[in-house]
């Protein structure tokens, strides 16, 4: 994801396209990660999740941390 884009807007809109926004982690905000952002969101375990987000025409794959095995049984 280019640099200029780990503006608060930008990521608040990335992280509405996959579900209810939490939080955006600090060093995301700081662009100090550089190959990817960290953004907590809700998990609504009955809806299927997101797998890719699309921002000024340029696809972006969707991965998840910390989601416990009972998601995917």
């Amino acid at each position: 994801m280019p640099v200029e884009w780990y503006r608060q807007d930008i990521l608040s809109l990335i992280s509405a396209q996959i579900s209810k926004p939490i939080r955006i982690d600090v060093n995301t905000l700081e662009a100090e990660r550089g190959k990817f952002a960290l953004l907590a969101i809700e998990v609504e375990f009955l809806k299927p999740l997101v797998g890719w987000v699309e921002i000024e025409d340029h696809w972006f794959k969707v991965k998840y941390e910390d989601i416990l095995d009972f998601c995917f049984a």
